[in-house]
C-alpha cells in the first residue's frame, strides 16, 4: 500500500527499494507489482541492519510501523545513516492501533542514540511522523 504510493511520488526517475527481511513478503510484492505497477520498485529480501545498497545512495527510508518490529534497532538505525545521503532524511511514522506502537519520545530517543536529529514532527499521540537526518548534515 505505502511502497507504490511512494513509487508514485517519486516517479518517473525515482526508484523505491523496499526492503524486508521476509521472502515472502517480498514475494507478494512482486506479484503485485506485476499485475498492478508499472514503476520502479525494487524488493529486497534483506535484514534492516545489512541492507544490501551502497553508502550515500539513498534520499529517503521510511519506515510505517516498523521500527518496533526490528530487534537490533540501534543496529539498524546505524545501517539507515549508512545508506542515507549526507542530507537524506529517515521518517518514522506510528499509529496508536498497531499492537507494537512506539511513543514519540521513544523513537527520538533511539535515533538521537546513533546519530540523527529531529528536522520535523507531525501528527499527534494517536498518530505521528517523525523526520530525522543525521546530525552533523546540513
Amino acid at each position: 500500500m505505502f511502497t507504490t504510493e511512494v513509487a508514485r511520488r517519486v516517479a518517473p526517475t525515482g526508484v523505491v527499494y523496499a526492503v524486508d527481511i521476509s521472502p515472502k513478503t517480498t514475494g507478494k510484492l512482486r506479484a503485485r507489482i506485476r499485475k498492478q505497477w508499472s514503476g520502479t520498485i525494487v524488493p529486497i529480501v534483506a535484514s534492516a541492519c545489512d541492507i544490501p545498497i551502497q553508502g550515500a545512495a539513498v534520499d529517503r527510508v521510511f519506515m510505517v510501523a516498523v521500527l518496533a518490529e526490528i530487534p537490533d534497532r540501534e543496529k539498524a538505525l546505524m545501517e539507515f545513516a549508512r545508506v542515507l545521503k549526507p542530507d537524506g532524511l529517515l521518517s518514522v511514522s506510528e499509529f496508536i492501533s498497531d499492537p507494537d506502537y512506539l511513543l514519540r519520545r521513544t523513537v527520538t530517543k533511539w535515533c538521537r542514540k546513533v546519530g540523527f536529529k529531529v528536522i520535523s514532527s507531525h501528527g499527534n499521540l494517536f498518530e505521528y511522523t517523525l523526520n530525522f537526518q543525521i546530525a552533523d548534515s546540513h
